[in-house]
């Protein structure tokens, strides 16, 4: 073993501290060196003038349109980082909207900071309008976010205005129409084209007057005729109408016009008309009359015996073709039956036309024994109701003879206890109707305690047609819907379309229809609660309730979601969203 001396050991304890202070000193530079480079390459001075806030999540931008705004529903993005906007700036324009693109259109919504917060409303919008929009946060302290654009640039429509006033039928004449709309409202024309002639169209300029009133009367339209009128301020909408123009007075050898003090149409009367019109016509045997009523009128039918003063029924005089006209500037007349038209002798052509006839004593509306021709016996934009006994029946020995009997855009509610609604039991030929058409018409509890719709009793027909129409709670009884009282007589031709039958007033079937030529049936539907069987006719998953509103208060307009096709009378048809 070799023993260190003390100087040795000293030496080496020298040399221990030099090492550790090399060391040492080493570890301090590594350090410093280390602290530097931190500093230059993480936490350097933030520049405020490059910082700006975050725009708004764009995905999550929602517009709901009105007539005249937009309620707009939004979220921003955050961070802790990043401060909060204070505020949002909008601007919408009908012109597409482009980053550093001027746009001398543009609406400015929330420089004076009032929005911040989410939904906003941007008001004075144009109705019927395509709009674009953009948005960016805002704040006092902090740069302003990039713009958001809608959808990426997409548009958003606001809804129709309608400042309109709806039409009623005291607006509506065979040649002028009244418009009112809101007065004072910042309109400038109004545009009136024809439906179904797009070129035949017209405008119209406001006067300040007109606009201050609200509005105006204009005067270049037709009878007859579905326009549509829209109202603008310059080229925006401000509202929009459809309406048909009522018919005119029917021409004849001789028009009269109901005075509005006279109550009863008294056989006196038709008489006295008849004279007039057969100097007019230059004939005594064939002349024609037009007898306008005013609209809202009420008047009774009934002549009066020279023996006792008692109502009698008022005849047609003999060679007189005449129309029972309902004047247009309000609801449709109403004619009180309190006895029954007799239409013995010749007559070209018979027509009730935007009246409504309603039964107050007579029980029928015709009910016709005495020898008759007529060529044509209209019933046109009519309501009848509450015959108790028989709509049109042709009765006893003597020959009478309708060539065609036509029911077009009217409504037929409670008829028809005793007889069929139409009845011919005049037998073997006595009497007959031609040609029955039915157009567009609705038939409301219609023989339901037990009588036919049609009876023609062993009497040929040429043709029955039966379309567009609605028939609700007819036929009881066990009753055939159409009889000829054998299957060995019946119409030529037999056509039933586009109908709709809903509940019958019982659940008898084995009787049908009864006739030599069965229907040709096309696009027509019945509901669960309809049991007679028409050959043809689709049945539905539907009951009356189900199908229509309110069958049972006379409301037969069909359900959205229920029968896809159209069918039955079209005043019924449903209005989709």
């Amino acid at each position: 073993m070799v023993m260190q001396t003390n100087s040795s050991l000293i030496k080496k304890d020298k040399k221990m501290k030099s090492i550790k202070n090399i060391l040492g000193t080493a570890s301090m530079m590594a350090l410093t060196l280390s602290a530097t480079s931190c500093t230059d390459g993480n936490d350097w001075d933030v520049d405020g003038s490059l910082s700006r806030l975050f725009g708004l999540n764009g995905d999550k931008i929602t517009v709901e349109t009105a007539e005249t705004s937009a309620t707009v529903t939004f979220s921003a993005f955050t961070s802790k980082a990043v401060p909060s906007p204070e505020y949002y700036v909008f601007e919408v324009s009908k012109d597409s909207l482009y980053e550093g693109v001027e746009n001398a259109n543009i609406i400015k919504f929330g420089e004076d900071k009032s929005l911040t917060s989410s939904p906003v409303v941007l008001s004075g919008l144009d109705g019927d309008s395509k709009y674009y929009m953009r948005v960016k946060a805002m704040s006092s302290t902090s740069n302003e976010s990039k713009w958001v654009y809608y959808k990426d640039g997409s548009s958003f429509k606001t809804k129709a205005e309608q400042l309109f006033n709806e039409l009623t039928t005291a607006d509506l004449f065979e040649d002028h129409v009244n418009f009112s709309w809101t007065p004072g409202a910042t309109v400038t024309h109004i545009t009136i084209v024809n439906a179904a002639d797009p070129e035949d169209k017209s405008k119209h300029e406001l006067t300040a007057d007109q606009i201050a009133a609200g509005k105006v009367t204009y005067s270049n339209v037709k009878p007859t005729t579905t326009y549509i009128a829209t109202l603008y301020n310059n080229d925006v909408k401000r509202g929009q109408l459809q309406f048909t123009t009522p018919a005119a007075m029917p021409s004849a050898n001789y028009k009269y016009t109901l005075p509005s003090d006279v109550k009863i149409i008294s056989q006196t009367l038709i008489e006295e008309i008849a004279e007039q019109a057969k100097v007019a016509a230059g004939s005594e045997t064939n002349y024609s009359a037009t007898i306008g009523i005013p609209a809202g009128a009420t008047v009774s039918l009934y002549g009066t015996a020279e023996s006792d003063g008692g109502k009698t029924n008022v005849t047609i005089p003999e060679g007189m073709s005449v129309t029972f006209f309902g004047l247009a500037g309000g609801d449709a007349p109403t004619i009180n039956l309190d006895k029954n038209f007799d239409i013995s002798g010749s007559h070209a052509y018979i027509k009730f036309q935007n009246v409504k006839l309603v039964e107050n004593g007579a029980g029928y509306f015709i009910n016709q024994s005495k020898a008759c021709t007529v060529s044509e016996f209209t019933l046109e934009d009519c309501e009848v109701s509450n015959a108790k006994t028989s709509f049109f029946r042709l009765q006893g020995t003597e020959a009478k003879s309708i060539g065609k009997l036509t029911l077009k855009n009217s409504i037929f509610t409670n008829l028809c206890a005793g007889y069929g609604f139409i009845h011919v039991d005049a037998g073997s030929g006595a009497g007959h109707v031609d040609n029955v058409e039915i157009d567009g018409c609705t038939f409301n509890g219609i023989c339901k305690t037990g009588k036919v719709f049609i009876f023609s009793k062993k009497t040929n027909m040429q043709d029955i047609t039966i379309k567009n129409s609605t028939f609700y709670n007819c036929n009881g009884g066990g009753q055939y819907f159409i009889d000829f009282n054998a299957d060995t007589f019946g119409p030529n031709t037999f056509t039933i379309e586009n109908c709709i039958f809903g509940k019958s007033a019982d659940e008898t079937t084995n009787k049908n229809i009864r006739s030599k030529t069965p229907a040709t049936v096309a696009n027509c539907f019945s509901t669960k609660d309809f049991f007679k069987v028409i050959k043809g006719v689709n049945a539905t998953e539907f009951s009356s309730d189900q199908l229509f509103t309110d069958p049972t208060k006379g409301d037969f307009t069909i359900k959205a979601g229920t029968l896809k096709e159209k069918a039955g009378d079209p005043r019924w048809y449903v209005v989709e969203d």
